[in-house]
C-alpha cells in the first residue's frame, strides 16, 4: 500500500512531507543536536540517528553530508507517491546536492537571506517553477525566470523600482512593504494599458495609504462600473469579488477591461478575460435544457415506433 504525499518540500537542511489526511507536516531535518536521540534507522547501510518531537512530527538526523541527505530524499520518494515537489531556499544549496534534486517543482520560497544576485541566479537557473514563487528577501531586481511564473509574492519590495515591477509578466502578483506612490502605480497601469501582458490579478498593500485612487487614475480615461460593459462580480477560485465600486480601464491593445479599486488596506486590479462570466453559465444551463428536451423527444419517438411495429405484428 502506497501513501500519497500532497507536497514534498525540500530545503538545504530538512525534508517536509505534507499529507492530505494529516494537519501537521512531517519534517525530516538535518541537525547536529544529539541531546534527544531516541533511536536510529538504517537505510542502504547508512545509520540515521533520530529524535522525535510529537508536537511537530519531526525526525532529526545528525548529518549534513550530501550523500546521506540524498539517500534519505530518495528513500521518501520510493516510500511515498509524491504528487508535487516544492523548494524552500534559505541559503545556497551545496553544489553536489543541487544537481541530484528534482528540476521541476510546483513552488519555491526564497528566504530572507537569499538576496545576492549570484546565489539567486544559481538556484533559479537550475529549477523550473510550475506554479508560484514567494520572495522574502530584499532584492533590487528580478531574475529572468521570475518574470513568467504564474504567481509571484513579493514580501519586501522596498528596493524595487516601478520600472522593475513593469517587467513582470505573471498572472498573479502580490506586493507588500513597498515605497510606491500613486504616480508609480499610474506608470504601472499605463504600461498595462499599452501592452499585452498575462496579468489577471494584482494586489498591492496600501496600509500606509500612500496610493490614492483619484491621483493614480488621472489621465487613464477610467470609467465607473457599467452593467452593460461587464459583470459586477469577478470570479476567484475561493470567492467572488464585488467590483461595483471599482473603476474600469480599457486596454488599447485588445479592449480588455481592468477593474481597479482599493479594498480595505489593499489596492486591487482585476483583469477580465470574459466581461460576462455569469452569462457563460447561463448559456451552459440553456444548452443542457435544450439537450434534455431533444433527448426526451427522441426517446418518445423511438418508443412510439416500437409500439406501432409490435402492433402491426399482432404481438401486442
Amino acid at each position: 500500500m502506497e501513501f500519497s504525499v500532497e507536497n514534498l518540500t525540500f530545503n538545504e537542511d530538512w525534508i517536509s512531507l505534507e499529507f492530505e489526511w494529516k494537519e501537521k507536516q512531517f519534517i525530516f531535518s538535518f541537525t547536529n543536536d544529539t541531546s534527544q536521540i531516541n533511536g536510529y534507522r538504517v537505510i542502504d547501510n547508512i545509520s540515521y540517528f533520530w529524535s522525535t518531537n510529537p508536537s511537530e512530527n519531526t525526525i532529526s538526523t545528525v548529518t549534513k553530508e550530501v550523500r546521506k541527505y540524498m539517500k534519505a530524499f530518495d528513500y521518501f520518494c520510493e516510500l511515498f507517491k509524491v504528487k508535487n515537489y516544492g523548494c524552500e531556499v534559505s541559503k545556497p544549496f551545496h553544489k553536489n546536492k543541487l544537481i541530484e534534486l528534482p528540476k521541476k517543482i510546483k513552488f519555491m520560497k526564497l528566504g530572507e537571506k537569499m538576496t545576492k544576485k549570484e546565489e539567486i541566479s544559481n538556484v533559479m537557473k537550475y529549477f523550473e517553477i510550475e506554479e508560484s514563487l514567494d520572495i522574502l528577501g530584499e532584492i533590487d531586481c528580478f531574475h529572468e525566470k521570475m518574470l513568467n511564473v504564474n504567481t509571484i509574492y513579493i514580501d519586501i519590495a522596498s528596493n524595487l523600482s516601478i520600472e522593475e515591477i513593469n517587467r513582470l509578466n505573471n498572472k498573479r502578483i502580490e506586493i507588500y512593504e513597498h515605497k510606491f506612490s500613486s504616480e508609480d502605480m499610474k506608470i504601472f497601469l499605463k504600461n498595462w494599458k499599452k501592452n499585452k501582458t498575462n496579468l489577471e490579478y494584482l494586489k498591492v498593500n496600501n496600509e500606509s495609504e500612500c496610493i490614492e485612487m483619484e491621483e493614480m487614475l488621472d489621465g487613464l480615461n477610467a470609467k465607473p462600473f457599467d452593467p452593460e460593459g461587464r459583470d459586477q462580480y469577478y470570479e476567484l477560485p475561493d470567492a467572488d469579488v464585488d467590483c461595483e465600486n471599482y473603476m474600469d480601464i480599457e486596454r488599447d491593445f485588445d479592449g480588455k477591461l481592468a477593474s481597479v479599486g482599493i479594498d480595505g488596506i489593499n489596492l486591487e486590479v482585476f483583469v477580465w478575460d470574459d466581461p460576462f462570466p455569469s452569462k457563460k453559465w447561463e448559456n451552459v444551463e440553456e444548452e443542457e435544457e435544450e439537450e434534455e428536451e431533444e433527448n426526451g423527444e427522441g426517446e418518445g419517438d423511438e418508443m412510439k415506433d416500437t409500439v406501432d411495429a409490435l402492433e402491426s405484428l399482432k404481438v401486442i
